[in-house]
């Protein structure tokens, strides 16, 4: 965005375009969609033509991300490298079916965020690489807060009906992680409902 700013204005691109460069770059559209337009979005690769396409989906007002992040990094590659090759048919319809919940919970009804954050692909395979993250969302989740790995780890989110339960999943957080080897910082973020913006500053 910041390079597109600096050309001249009849060779800016539309933020589709945008979208798909960037993709380039990163190789999926799902972190570079929501940082575009704000809030969150739903993204897939189109079938009629090349390039991702992303639709941006109204987030409830009481939706509220807690994230505890830890002093210990994670390469995506080995994320991923633990992950099976195949899977299930009834492990993949189970999940398609809360991926659609997932929606339904972010725009519609954050009480079925718990339920709707329910994986089987990706946190249990991934469990032997970020042990402390596991724990935690086992923890959190035991508690009633829809906690995740965050992307590929070790970063651990949770999704909070509201401010006072994200004060909780918060305490939480802290408490089960006060006594671990490593340091962990959790926050409350906001969520940024707007996209990505360029200002310039003109000195005279």
């Amino acid at each position: 965005a910041a390079a597109e700013a600096l050309l001249p204005a009849a060779l800016r691109r539309a933020p589709a375009d945008l979208l798909e460069a960037a993709t380039r770059f990163e190789g999926h559209p799902d972190n570079v969609a929501p940082a575009l337009v704000g809030g969150a979005t739903v993204s897939w690769t189109r079938d009629d033509v090349p390039g991702p396409a992303t639709a941006p989906l109204r987030l409830h007002e009481r939706v509220v991300p807690v994230v505890a992040i830890p002093d210990t990094e994670l390469s995506t590659h080995v994320a991923r490298g633990v992950l099976p090759a195949e899977v299930p048919h009834a492990v993949a319809a189970a999940q398609a079916g809360r991926a659609a919940l997932l929606v339904h919970a972010l725009a519609e009804d954050p009480a079925l965020l718990l339920a709707a954050t329910r994986d089987w692909l990706h946190q249990e395979p991934r469990a032997v690489a970020m042990p402390a993250s596991a724990a935690l969302v086992a923890g959190l989740r035991e508690r009633g807060h829809a906690a995740v790995v965050s992307g590929a780890g070790p970063t651990v989110l949770a999704l909070c009906d509201g401010v006072q339960a994200a004060e909780h999943a918060a305490e939480a957080a802290r408490a089960l992680t006060a006594d671990g080897a490593a340091a962990w910082r959790v926050l409350v973020p906001c969520v940024a409902v707007d996209g990505v913006r360029v200002e310039s500053l003109h000195h005279g």
